[in-house]
């Protein structure tokens, strides 16, 4: 595999941000083998969700992150969402199915516990669906541990699993 990096992508303010994500994500978000890991309802994001989410989502405390090689294509994204009172929250992370079980969501991960403990934060959160066993791994690799179950969160009555990882 090329070398790659991770970028914060900002689309809400820049164009080719906008132009790189949208794509990215609704491939990545609406991939059949994990697309029930990424969302509530179980519906498929349409271009027009998207959109919105990154027409709005500095407005929102979230932030986008890609990790993408020297041709900028976007291997996996993260969503973190920071709120200086309340929490800093790994919201979603996804990478494409070609290229799962390289390290990828771990580097985004790693990304995610520096940049939280770079503000200051003490803590950082994330929530999984029970039946993501993989993401549940690679959680407990980095020491996350589970806090809390919302039971019944997505629209099949899978439960949410949310973990937390001290720093």
């Amino acid at each position: 595999m090329t070398e790659h990096k991770i970028v914060e992508l900002i689309p809400q303010n820049n164009e080719e941000d906008y132009n790189m994500i949208l794509p990215a994500f609704l491939s990545i978000w609406n991939d059949l083998e994990h697309h029930k890991f990424l969302t509530f309802t179980l519906q498929l994001f349409t271009k027009e969700m998207a959109s919105s989410f990154f027409k709005h989502h500095l407005d929102q405390g979230c932030r986008y992150f890609a990790v993408i090689d020297d041709l900028k294509t976007i291997f996996a994204l993260s969503v973190i969402k920071i709120n200086n009172i309340e929490s800093f929250d790994i919201l979603g992370l996804g990478v494409r199915p070609e290229f799962k079980h390289k390290g990828i969501g771990g580097s985004l991960i790693k990304h995610a516990i520096d940049l939280a403990a770079s503000l200051g934060f003490k803590a950082i959160d994330a929530s999984v669906f029970a039946d993501n066993t993989n993401m549940m791994r690679v959680l407990l690799s980095f020491n996350f541990m589970p806090i809390r179950i919302n039971n019944h969160a997505r629209a099949d009555g899978i439960d949410l699993v949310v973990m937390k990882k001290y720093l």
